[in-house]
């Protein structure tokens, strides 16, 4: 299977919202609703991870900035809050 992105994933679910507009049985209607979450919960899982690494990088490219210039970084680099 291949890897999907978040933009991917969230194509994905609007399928699924646009049948549950007209779907009539409710097990139907669940089983899409369950899809579209499902989608979106994994879209945002990546999301996370994607800003987490990136902060990482920015933070251990600060560390090597550093260390190349003969000073040193006490402790941990601070992420922003989301």
């Amino acid at each position: 299977m291949r890897r999907m992105n978040a933009k991917t994933l969230r194509a994905r679910a609007d399928p699924c919202r646009e049948l549950l507009r007209v779907a009539v049985r409710d097990d139907v209607r669940e089983q899409l609703r369950e899809w579209a979450n499902e989608f979106d919960d994994e879209a945002d899982a990546l999301e996370s991870v994607r800003k987490m690494s990136s902060r990482y990088r920015n933070c251990f490219g600060a560390k090597q900035r550093a260390s190349g210039a003969g000073l040193t970084m006490l402790g941990q680099c601070l992420a922003p809050a989301p």
